[in-house]
C-alpha cells in the first residue's frame, strides 16, 4: 500500500484511514448484534474497490481488468480480449476522464446484480 494520499477534488481518505473505518465498520458485527447482508456487501463493494484502487481513489483500465478477472469470475468471464476491455471502460467511465471512479464502479455493481437476478430467475423458471 501506498503510504499517504492527498486529498483530491471529490473527498477522499488516506489508504490508514479507509482502512480504520472498515476495521470500525466490520467490527460492529463482532458484538451482539451481527452485521446484516446488506451493510456487509456494502461493506465488501466499498473494500474491493478500494483494494484495487489504492490511493489513486480510481481505477485504470490495468485495475478494472485485474479486478473481474480476480474477484468476478464466477459471473463473468475471464477478460482477454483488449476490445472487450476497451468497450467496458467506455461505457463505464460517463464522465470521460479516462478512470472508473467509485460512482461509475457501483454501475458497474449494479448492473451485474441485475443480470444476475434474471439468471436465477430464469433458472427458477425452468
Amino acid at each position: 500500500m501506498e503510504p499517504s494520499c492527498r486529498a483530491q477534488a471529490a473527498p477522499r481518505v488516506s489508504v490508514q484511514r479507509f482502512c480504520r473505518l472498515l476495521d470500525m465498520a466490520s467490527s460492529l458485527h463482532q458484538g451482539p448484534y451481527p452485521l446484516v447482508p446488506i451493510p456487509q456487501a456494502l461493506l465488501s463493494t466499498m473494500a474491493v474497490f478500494h483494494t484495487y484502487s489504492g490511493c489513486r481513489g480510481s481505477l485504470r483500465k490495468v485495475d478494472l481488468k485485474t479486478l473481474i478477472n480476480r474477484e468476478l469470475l464466477q459471473f463473468v468471464q475471464e477478460i482477454r480480449d483488449p476490445e472487450t476491455l476497451e468497450r467496458l471502460f467506455r461505457d463505464l467511465d460517463t464522465n470521460g476522464d479516462l478512470q472508473i471512479d467509485f460512482q461509475e464502479y457501483a454501475t458497474l455493481v449494479a448492473m451485474l446484480t441485475a443480470a444476475c437476478r434474471t439468471f436465477f430467475i430464469q433458472k427458477q423458471a425452468e
